[in-house]
């Protein structure tokens, strides 16, 4: 089966009384069966840990996996180095990214800046 982790994108905020407010919360990270690059299926998840939006794919909309398939990755907004990003994606199984089901919000994260806290637990 699959459980989903829980996602805060933190923004720092001198009226907030820890100094940081989550902008985004979500729910939307698949971990379960997905099929790898061997053709057979194997269990990903999103590792747990505080990280910071390190890069943003030119391609916007039009963003691909370059790995899995050519899988659309619209709006995708990566994390740990280029393996796992924000993107929106409400139908399949994830290989560790952080699917986001409204394509709005996935925009929304696209356009943070660069180094913004990431907070991943599950």
């Amino acid at each position: 089966g699959s459980h989903p982790n829980c996602v805060r994108i933190l923004q720092k905020d001198s009226t907030a009384s820890s100094g940081v407010k989550v902008i985004a919360s979500t729910a939307a990270a698949y971990a379960g069966r997905a099929l790898g690059t061997d053709g057979k299926y194997h269990n990903y998840t999103t590792p747990n840990g505080v990280y910071t939006l390190e890069w943003r794919d030119p391609n916007g909309p039009n963003a691909y996996s370059s790995v899995y398939y050519h899988a659309p990755m619209p709006w995708a907004m990566c994390f740990i180095g280029s393996g796992y990003c924000f993107h929106y994606d409400g139908l399949f199984p994830s290989h560790g990214c952080v699917h986001i089901p409204s394509m709005s919000l996935a925009h929304e994260i696209y356009e943070l800046p660069l180094g913004t806290p990431v907070v991943i637990h599950g």
